[in-house]
């Protein structure tokens, strides 16, 4: 389980810097605060799961699922890019990683 959990982080990590860097190159967009803040809190939460925070699997698990849902609904399938599919596939890797912690109820 540890090696999940390792996993979770470091995509939250890459992701993290991902979205920042998404959000400065395009600093025009009205989306591009939201973005950068995304990529914070997704940052904060990979260090989280890395050192074993007891609410880190719960933060991976809401965070990803609002930016999917957010990311889908601002941006839109009309606006869809590369870099996009990579981090919608990362967020919903990460649900599908950390899910596993809820369910047992435990630190691992």
């Amino acid at each position: 389980m540890k090696s999940i959990r390792y996993t979770a982080s470091t995509l939250l990590l890459a992701s993290g810097v991902a979205h920042s860097l998404v959000a400065c190159r395009s600093l025009e967009d009205p989306a591009a605060l939201p973005i950068l803040v995304f990529g914070i809190f997704y940052f904060i939460i990979g260090i989280f799961l890395a050192i074993n925070f007891r609410l880190a699997p719960l933060l991976g698990v809401i965070f990803p699922l609002i930016g999917l849902a957010s990311g889908l609904i601002v941006i839109g399938v009309s606006s869809w890019t590369a870099i996009l599919t990579v981090l919608f596939i990362t967020d919903a890797v990460v649900i599908g990683c950390c899910i596993p912690f809820l369910i047992q109820g435990k630190d691992l």
